[in-house]
Order: C-alpha cells, then sequence, then structure tokens
C-alpha cells in the first residue's frame, strides 16, 4: 500500500472554493480510490504561496528529511496551493522526486508529476505558469484599483497622515477626516517655520501639545508633506508619470503658506554661488557669451573689494559697487505699464481682501472653539473639586484641553496683533509695484535673479563698461517707453554691428530695432 503525506494550504478565508476542508476532503476521496494511506497532514492558513516561507510546509521539509523512505507521494488539491512561482516550484518537485524518490501529484488537476515523462513535465509546468499568472492579474488588477482611485477620485489609501483619521464615506469607501487636535498641531508647525523657528525648537512646541511622531526628519515630512495642502501624491504606474492630483479630502494648509514652506526648501543652485555681495553673479554674462564669476579682492588698506570677473584674460574686471549702480540706475527709468500695473493692483487687492476675509472667519471659528474649551475646562475644575472624577481623569483632561487652548491662542493672538500692521505694509508696497528699482532692491539675491530673466531674458551682457542687451520684455515696452532715452544700456544684437533684431514680447508681437552706432531707435 502506498504512503503519502498531504499538504494543505489557504491564504485567506475568501478563497471559500478552495478551503482546508474542501481540500481535505477532495484528497480524502483521491487516497481511498486509489489506496493510498495517509501518514502526515501539514496545513498553512493565511499564507501565500508566493515564497516557501511558510511554517507547516518548512516543517513538511524536515519530516521528509527523516522519514522519506516511508514516503511515496506529496499530495495536494492543486499546484497553486504548493507555490504560484512556477520555477521555484518545478525546482523543489523535481528534489522531491530525485533526491527523495517523492511524486507531488496534484489531485484537482489529476496530474501525477513525473520529471522524466515529457507530457507530465509539460502539463504540470503549465498548470504551475497559470497560478503565477493569476498572481500577476491580480497584482495589476490591485495596483491599477489603487491608482484609479487616487488619480481620478482624489481618495487617499492607506493608513491616514498625522492631522487625519481613517472615516469610509456613505458608499463605505475610504476617506480622510480631519483630527482636530491634530490639525492645530499640524498648523502649528507651518506657522513657526515660516517665523524661521529652527526644527528643533519646533518640534519641542509641538510636543508639548501632543505632537507623538517618532523618528528624524518628522517636523520636515509634515511640512513637505503635499496632503495637507489637499493633494495626494499618485506614484508612476507603468507609462504614467508620478503626479500630484486633488484630493477629496479637507486641506488642513492652505496653497500659499504650503508654496512657501516647500519654497524654503529647494535646493539652491550648485553651480552658482549665491551671496548678496555679488548678486549679478550667475545672471550678467561677458560680451563672449560666458557668465561673469565675482570674487572679493583685498586693498592695500586691507579692507576686501568686490569685483565681477571674466574667466578669460583681458576680459571684464568690474568693480562691483559700479556695476551695481549701473544696474540700479537702469532699473530706475524701468516701470511696468500702468495698465499691466492696474490689474496687478487690483488682482492683488482682491486676494489680499479674500485671505484678510478667511483669516477672520478662521479667527472667529477659533475664538468659538476657545469659549468652549474654556467652558470645559471650567466644567472640568468644577467635577475635579467635588470630587466627581478621579484625579486621572481630571489631570489626562486637563492637560489635553490646555495644549489645545494654547495653539488656538496663539493663532488668534498672532492675527490679531498683525493684521492692522500686515494690511498697512501690503498698501505701501502695493504703491510701489510699478517701480522696478523698489522691487529689485528690496528682493533677496534670488528673486533678483528671476527679475533679470524675466527682464532681459537672460541675455543681460557687459562691455566697455556699459550694459548691452537684444532683448526687453514686452511688459516694459507696452508702457511707450523710449529706448533711445535709456541711459546705461545699449540694445544691440550681440557680435553683430547695424543689424536689424527684435525685441520679443510674450505676446509673440515683435518690434524691430535698427541699429545706429552705440544708440539706436524703435521704428
Amino acid at each position: 500500500m502506498k504512503k503519502a503525506i498531504v499538504y494543505l494550504r489557504i491564504s485567506n478565508d475568501r478563497q471559500s472554493n478552495h478551503s482546508i476542508d474542501g481540500q481535505q476532503m477532495v484528497i480524502q476521496s483521491w487516497c481511498e480510490r486509489n489506496n493510498v494511506e495517509v501518514i502526515d497532514t501539514f496545513t498553512d492558513e493565511g499564507f501565500s504561496a508566493r515564497n516557501f516561507d511558510r511554517p507547516d510546509f518548512k516543517r513538511l521539509n524536515r519530516f521528509i528529511e527523516k522519514h522519506y523512505r516511508t514516503v511515496d507521494h506529496l499530495v495536494v488539491f492543486a499546484f497553486d496551493r504548493f507555490s504560484r512561482d512556477a520555477g521555484e516550484a518545478i525546482v523543489a518537485i523535481k528534489k522531491l522526486q530525485r533526491q527523495y524518490a517523492i511524486k507531488v501529484v496534484s489531485v484537482s488537476e489529476g496530474i501525477t508529476f513525473d520529471a522524466d515523462d515529457p507530457g507530465s513535465f509539460f502539463y504540470a509546468g503549465l498548470m504551475l505558469l497559470k497560478g503565477e499568472d493569476e498572481i500577476i492579474r491580480n497584482k495589476v488588477r490591485i495596483n491599477m484599483g489603487i491608482y484609479t482611485a487616487k488619480k481620478r477620485n482624489g481618495r487617499f489609501l492607506g493608513k491616514a497622515p498625522y492631522g487625519y483619521k481613517n472615516a469610509t464615506d456613505a458608499g463605505r469607501k475610504p476617506i480622510l477626516v480631519v483630527d482636530k487636535e491634530e490639525t492645530n498641531i499640524v498648523q502649528l508647525i507651518y506657522d513657526l517655520f515660516l517665523r524661521d523657528t529652527p526644527i528643533s525648537a519646533i518640534e519641542f512646541e509641538a510636543k508639548k501639545l501632543g505632537f507623538n511622531l517618532k523618528g528624524n526628519g518628522s517636523v520636515q515630512r509634515i511640512l513637505k508633506n503635499p496632503i495637507y495642502r489637499g493633494l495626494i501624491l499618485v506614484r508612476a504606474y507603468r507609462e504614467f508619470p508620478e503626479e500630484l492630483v486633488k484630493g477629496i479630502h479637507t486641506p488642513i494648509i492652505d496653497e500659499t503658506t504650503w508654496l512657501r514652506v516647500q519654497e524654503r526648501f529647494k535646493p539652491k543652485r550648485q553651480n552658482v554661488q549665491i551671496t548678496d555681495n555679488l548678486p549679478l553673479r550667475g545672471v550678467l554674462k561677458c560680451h563672449c557669451g560666458q557668465f561673469l564669476t565675482g570674487a572679493a579682492s583685498r586693498g592695500a588698506g586691507g579692507s576686501y573689494y568686490f569685483y565681477y570677473k571674466c574667466k578669460k584674460s583681458g576680459h571684464n574686471n568690474i568693480p562691483a559697487t559700479k556695476a551695481h549702480e549701473q544696474f540700479e540706475e537702469i532699473m530706475q527709468q524701468l516701470s511696468l505699464s500702468v495698465k499691466i500695473a492696474q490689474k496687478v493692483k487690483k488682482a492683488s487687492q482682491q486676494m489680499f481682501d479674500e485671505k484678510v476675509k478667511d483669516k477672520k472667519k478662521m479667527a472667529n471659528q477659533q475664538k468659538l472653539e476657545l469659549e468652549e474649551i474654556d467652558k470645559k475646562l471650567r466644567s472640568l475644575e468644577e467635577k475635579w473639586i467635588n470630587n466627581q472624577i478621579e484625579f486621572e481623569t481630571y489631570s489626562h483632561w486637563q492637560k489635553s484641553l490646555s495644549s489645545q487652548r494654547r495653539a488656538l491662542k496663539m493663532k488668534i493672538d498672532t492675527f490679531g496683533h498683525r493684521s492692522s500692521e500686515i494690511s498697512d505694509l501690503f498698501q505701501q508696497e502695493l504703491n510701489k509695484f510699478s517701480e522696478l528699482k523698489s522691487i529689485y532692491l528690496k528682493a533677496t539675491t534670488i528673486q533678483k535673479h528671476h527679475l533679470i530673466k524675466l527682464v532681459f531674458d537672460n541675455r543681460l551682457y557687459y562691455k566697455d563698461g556699459t550694459y548691452r542687451t537684444p532683448f526687453l520684455t514686452d511688459l516694459l515696452i507696452d508702457n511707450n517707453l523710449n529706448i533711445n532715452k535709456l541711459t546705461g544700456i545699449i540694445f544691440e544684437k550681440k557680435g553683430e554691428n547695424n543689424d536689424v533684431f527684435s525685441l520679443r514680447a510674450p505676446n509673440e508681437i515683435r518690434t524691430h530695432i535698427v541699429g545706429t552706432g552705440n544708440r539706436n531707435s524703435i521704428h
């Protein structure tokens, strides 16, 4: 009488058609029909067949190593119960036959694997490949479902990030809902960061309010996560690129604040060393076309003087003070057109008013929340005084409510103290908006670079003590600017004299400039 060991496996309880009881019943029937005695059974419940890292499968192998002389068959319901990795499965089955003289039988598929029988080998291999194909197809369906849920529906899947809780909507689909207490801490982290508070100090203040994320960089992860802006990161899938999509959850941080924070995390240009003493380095070119470098030179009296230099010998070597004075004089003569300036002012004022309105609305809501917290604190005190609650309960809720109160009070006070100041400052700066020199002088070095590139399209040159360019943005030309009267700058096509070139405009209308020596006139 032949002897066999049985292996049963199920990955989860949803596989009712291949349940452990169902597999055992079919195998037992096969053994009775074929006069085979079962000497032991090994069962793995809740384990995938993608690999052999399963507890009872390991026990099975140890059993075979000791008792293989008494075993003729390893019986399974189907080859995919044994393994869904076709390559690994064939190697393991061949080893059982050639090393231990044990053949694997799939009762539902009617196959006894024989490595020396081409027909058996082919058919068993086909069944194993079918099982692996099913896994691949399921994985594709799952990944496509996740991608679709995020990309088309804006639905976050997975454990809720700090500041949110996992929940389900009316259709029992996963959604994120705001956790009020954690939301206050997230908003505080963003507020403190934009006030130039060190990360270590932000983490210290956040932990006082109950921030419990562990590990290095926990604050930075909060600051960089687009989920708080209302966006979901959709990872690249096949030919679809990685992108941010609008989520259906409620944002915790407004768009402007989030973008300001991300701007601070952007890496500085590695090929240009940014320094406030040399704001034109990286945007001003020598007449040969190379960007001018910048460095300090020590004078006879021990003082340092800054210069812009070209790497080529005999080319530009300009004192920084001279270059800066000349450029500021040029910017003094340039201004936005009245029409464009008015449009920008109007749009800026509308945006500012909307932000102030939203802030006031938020502040009023926070005041109501503060009043509610104060009521709860008073009620808590009364219950403690009247011995209605234990000290541990009192201490827990007093700490929680007090932390919420501190966070709300800080935000209310910040807006209340600075709202009029911010409004006055905004009006002052808005009135200077069309003055390019004023904008330039108040800008950071990086902002200066962006402004110069916008005005001169990264084509600002220096030769013979004078700035030169073939380009001036249409935003300035629309102001009936008379280029002939500009001082300190020459408009010419680099490397060519008395040639026709154009001032390129964003709307593709080109104004021709005809060369006339050192000055050019508009025709």
